[in-house]
């Protein structure tokens, strides 16, 4: 509507405009002084172009008031509604810093419960870190009074476990062509009696074999034995294994298989040990040593081996020889455990069956030129366990391993050949 009242405006503008040439331009009277025709038609085109242009300018200046009155609604509107959003950012300000402060009161409570927290965790773990320590240290006194109060008692019982790791295939053949031969032997009989009995078949293929296995570790040696009195054979199936049971190896304990050719140091003799089979007259036992092997050891993927022999009274006291017969042996065992080995034998330094005095001045001490120490990598996992009187003893790992020539006092070499396995209690 603006644009079609503007549009009249101009064309009542140009109306006047040319309806006021013509009066001009025409006689708008005659002589008479009468208006003419077109003096008439001017003069009414003029009053025409003067009531349109009235007419367009009162209805603008209707639409300027309208548009005033409502451009002023608008600007009232929006003044109010400025109004209510400065109103509501003044509250939404209020609420935000009520809403800092409160972050801020949280914020500092946070902190000083994560203090507290810290505090109490570490509180905690000092706490628990010093009940662990009671708790080995606990472990540790009850373990020693357990030992101390053991030690006080005669040695009535024991049990051996002597384990360890080797990836060697020569020991796993072995191992396994034993495993064969039992089996056949087993076949062999007739009714539940075997050609061979069972504990000599396998103390035959499987125990002898492991020990042999574990007193030849290391290097070749460079050349025969020495000759030591009298020039025999050398045995080389026969092995003999020694534990002294305390610290002053009084009490010996024995087993393997001796040759009856194999020569001993002149002196008292006696009957064997009962730890050992086939070797000619021996004391009486129920039990005596056994080989194992894991050969398919799921954690570890090397194959495990062990010497197991769980004596009761009568077998221990029939497997122990003594240097001092009227000396107690006591459950106390010692700190450092040493495993002497025999084999390559020719003459044993020892009196005939008696394992409790020995003939050679170096066999538990004096170490010296007279050894040369085996790498020990070659077995992994080396450890010795025992259980006196039922109660189980620290477990002895794997210290050294020597090779010893063993000398009698006038520094003559005797004919067998000796390795010494030296364990410490973990």
């Amino acid at each position: 509507m603006d644009l079609a009242l503007s549009i009249i405006k101009v064309f009542s503008i140009v109306a006047s405009a040319l309806f006021g040439a013509l009066g001009l331009l025409t006689e708008y009277k005659d002589s008479a002084g009468k208006v003419t025709k077109w003096g008439r038609i001017a003069l009414g085109g003029v009053l025409l172009s003067a009531l349109v242009a009235f007419v367009t300018q009162a209805l603008e200046g209707s639409q300027a008031t309208k548009a005033a009155k409502r451009a002023r609604a608008e600007a009232d509107a929006l003044t109010h509604t400025l109004s209510d959003l400065v109103v509501t950012a003044h509250a939404t300000a209020e609420k935000q810093q009520a809403n800092l402060t409160q972050t801020g009161r949280l914020r500092e409570e946070t902190l000083n419960i994560s203090r507290a927290t810290s505090a109490s965790l570490k509180t905690a773990g000092d706490l628990a870190i010093s009940m662990a320590t009671s708790l080995v240290e606990t472990r540790r006194l009850r373990t020693q009074a357990d030992e101390l109060l053991v030690s006080t008692q005669p040695l009535i019982s024991l049990t051996l476990h002597w384990r360890f790791r080797s990836a060697d295939t020569t020991l796993r053949e072995k191992m396994m062509d034993g495993e064969v031969k039992i089996s056949k032997n087993a076949e062999s009989g007739q009714g539940p009696s075997p050609e061979t009995p069972f504990d000599v078949e396998e103390y035959r293929d499987t125990l002898l074999p492991l020990l042999s296995y574990i007193a030849r570790l290391g290097h070749p040696f460079p050349g025969d034995l020495p000759t030591y009195d009298e020039s025999g054979p050398v045995d080389r199936t026969s092995i003999a294994v020694l534990i002294p049971l305390d610290d002053s190896q009084n009490a010996i304990l024995s087993f393997g298989w001796i040759d009856p050719q194999v020569s001993w140091h002149a002196g008292n003799t006696s009957t064997l040990s009962a730890g050992f089979i086939g070797s000619g007259p021996a004391r009486r036992g129920s039990s005596v040593p056994y080989a194992s092997e894991d050969l398919f050891s799921s954690r570890t993927k090397i194959p495990t081996y062990s010497v197991n022999w769980s004596l009761d009274p009568t077998t221990l006291a029939n497997s122990i020889d003594k240097m001092n017969s009227a000396v107690l042996t006591t459950a106390k065992m010692p700190g450092t455990l040493r495993v002497a080995i025999f084999y390559d034998m020719r003459t044993l330094p020892f009196s005939k069956g008696n394992f409790g005095t020995t003939y050679a001045a170096n066999l538990w001490d004096k170490p010296g030129a007279h050894e040369d120490r085996v790498d020990i990598r070659k077995v992994q996992g080396f450890e010795l366990s025992l259980t006196a009187n039922g109660m189980r003893l620290p477990a002895y790992r794997l210290k050294n391993i020597v090779r010893r020539t063993l000398i009698d006092t006038y520094d003559d070499a005797f004919s067998t050949r000796c390795t010494i396995l030296e364990f410490e209690r973990s």
